[in-house]
């Protein structure tokens, strides 16, 4: 028999199934990660289309090509290989061709650089000589689509650091609100998978945050939460393992929990109390010799991490000892910009927003005694991750202080922040993974949900990409 939705659980998928009049066909979610093209490139159709990225001098441009004619059980195109074009202007009656390449891949992704800080351009983005169809998403683009790059904040730039959330390395299935093996595609509503076990989907995406955020000049990582899926000790280490490759362990980069990486009954791994069945495997790994609540500077800025997370239930809560430790230690740091990251959202706008409703993040009192202990001080941004959706929120307690949820490594949109600190404030900008295997994986994880993944989880351009100058 099959066990009962959860609050949590129930909100998630009513809040999903309530948005849409159409369900896509439900079934076996065991659809491959690749797939292999017999489809012929004339039937290729560009559709997906979205500007995911606008800094100060580029912008990234995604889309799919796909034979509508070739419907998989999720009522999705087959995709076809084609060529990526683009074209960009000053003026939308003056478009140079400025990306042409024949690069046989359904999965398109096109960085423009070069670009000069606050200026709009327009663009049009192609294949088979066939104009791409903008995504059904918040802020979708026209097919003529134009955008205006950031303005950089004042001053020098000290730190660029990337900031990444929502691995759940170890998971089976992707996309449930509620897990049951017994259930076509494991659970409600149906999910994606890897069908090669050794080779699956949470690896590809952490394998390809990790290596591009490096890429891209970060020589901070900040790893926000749910690390792994059941926080067991094999994907704890794999994790680890993976980490590992962008430098030293709180040196180069930093994490904190999530409530999938809350206490199992785990065992080999410390009990959390004496006598307890509860063992928290995360702090054996990532904090054996200390507090999951901690701070450090690094290039005259300050950062004050979280553990938001009820260790037994998961849910968030923030007790009083941490915030008392949170105001003392923003007090000793006064004066220094300072970027606070836990997992749950903390806003009265993001608990209020989000599907799961209030119960989803922290509790209202916590949240408010948060919000408070940040208020009127050298805080310059929230950081948290959770609902797997890019949001930028405030807060009439904290006024002036952005809080900002990124959205989910592990499935669509698939991806990691980047954000460039200055003197004078910040940008910061939301890059999804560009390997292949992401690129398919993503576009694959958008039918999530019944397809209503995108709506939710990319948020406007201006959640995503955007400046904050100090006052």
């Amino acid at each position: 028999m099959c066990a009962p939705l959860d609050r949590r659980q129930f909100l998630r998928l009513a809040g999903l199934v309530a948005a849409t009049p159409l369900l896509p066909r439900m079934a076996s979610a065991r659809v491959p990660l690749a797939r292999a093209f017999g489809t012929s490139a004339a039937a290729a159709v560009p559709i997906h289309l979205e500007l995911v990225t606008v800094t100060d001098t580029s912008a990234v441009l995604t889309w799919l090509t796909a034979d509508p004619t070739k419907i998989d059980q999720f009522g999705r195109p087959a995709p076809v290989p084609a060529g990526t074009v683009v074209e960009l202007g000053t003026s939308p009656s003056n478009l140079v061709r400025v990306i042409d390449r024949d690069d046989s891949t359904a999965f398109h992704y096109a960085e423009l650089t070069g670009l000069e800080p606050g200026r709009p351009y327009w663009y049009r983005c192609s294949s088979n000589g066939v104009p791409a169809v903008p995504a059904q998403v918040l802020d979708e683009p026209p097919a003529t689509g134009t955008f205006t790059t950031l303005v950089p904040p004042p001053g020098s730039l000290l730190l660029t650091m990337a900031w990444a959330n929502d691995l759940h390395m170890g998971e089976l299935v992707s996309g449930l609100a509620y897990s049951n093996s017994s259930l076509p595609g494991g659970g409600a509503p149906p999910g994606f998978t890897s069908p090669d076990p050794n080779h699956p989907y949470w690896q590809v995406m952490a394998d390809a945050a990790v290596a591009e955020s490096k890429e891209r000049g970060a020589s901070l990582l900040l790893l926000n939460g749910d690390l792994t899926s059941e926080a067991q000790p094999v994907y704890l280490d794999q994790a680890k393992a993976t980490f590992d490759t962008f430098g030293t362990y709180r040196t180069d980069y930093f994490v904190t929990r999530g409530n999938h990486d809350r206490a199992h009954m785990e065992p080999g791994c410390t009990p959390i109390a004496p006598g307890s069945p509860y063992t928290d495997c995360l702090h054996d790994t990532f904090f054996p010799d200390g507090d999951t609540r901690f701070s450090f500077d690094r290039a005259g800025l300050h950062f004050a991490a979280l553990d938001t997370v009820d260790l037994t239930t998961g849910n968030g809560s923030v007790p009083a000892d941490e915030v008392e430790w949170l105001q003392e230690d923003l007090a000793d740091h006064d004066g220094m910009p300072t970027f606070v990251f836990g997992h749950h959202p903390v806003s009265e706008e993001g608990r209020a927003t989000t599907i799961g409703g209030p119960g989803f993040s922290l509790s209202q009192s916590d949240a408010q005694a948060l919000e408070a202990a940040i208020a009127g001080t050298s805080v310059v941004g929230v950081y948290s991750g959770h609902t797997h959706r890019n949001k930028r929120s405030s807060s009439v307690i904290a006024p002036g202080v952005p809080f900002i949820e990124l959205g989910a490594v592990k499935e669509y949109p698939g991806g990691f922040g980047l954000v460039r600190v200055y003197d004078g404030g910040y940008m910061v900008n939301f890059y999804k993974t560009r390997a292949d295997e992401a690129r398919a994986w993503s576009e694959q994880s958008r039918g999530e949900y019944l397809g209503l993944y995108p709506y939710y989880t990319l948020g406007t351009l201006a959640d995503r990409n955007f400046t904050v100058t100090y006052p």
